[in-house]
């Protein structure tokens, strides 16, 4: 096996260093939906231009009515 080169090494250790950061600024949360018993939730998801965006809102909307 040969020695990996200077821009292996390198794109190694930024491939590192961009995962180590993430790993401590970010939260990473998996959902799962069943094909047929959620089709229309997926449907509707598949719609929306954001996953990210649109489930953070529904969330901030549902801590907003909570606090009233």
């Amino acid at each position: 096996m040969s020695r990996p080169t200077r821009e292996e090494l390198t794109k190694r250790k930024k491939n590192q260093y961009i995962n180590k950061y993430n790993y401590r600024t970010y939260k990473s949360i998996s959902l799962r939906f069943r094909n047929e018993e959620d089709k229309e939730i997926i449907e509707w998801l598949s719609k929306q231009s954001s996953h990210n965006n649109y489930i953070k809102n529904l969330i901030l909307e549902d801590m907003k009515k909570s606090i009233k």
